[in-house]
């Protein structure tokens, strides 16, 4: 099965733990609006299929 990975130039080194991607998210600027957060990520897979995960899909607590 081929790897899942972030679209788009720029996205790239976008860690795959839990830990890892909510701090990434916590960080990472839009690329539509600059100065604000992106809401997610959305992963392409050769086939087509998509996954998108939010910053609201990681509780500050865990």
């Amino acid at each position: 099965m081929p790897a899942v990975r972030p679209r788009g130039a720029g996205v790239r080194g976008v860690p795959r733990s839990y830990r890892g991607l909510r701090e990434h998210l916590a960080e990472l600027e839009s690329r539509f609006a600059p100065g604000a957060l992106a809401e997610g990520i959305v992963f392409h897979h050769p086939d087509g299929r998509r996954a998108k995960i939010k910053r609201k899909d990681f509780p500050k607590s865990a």
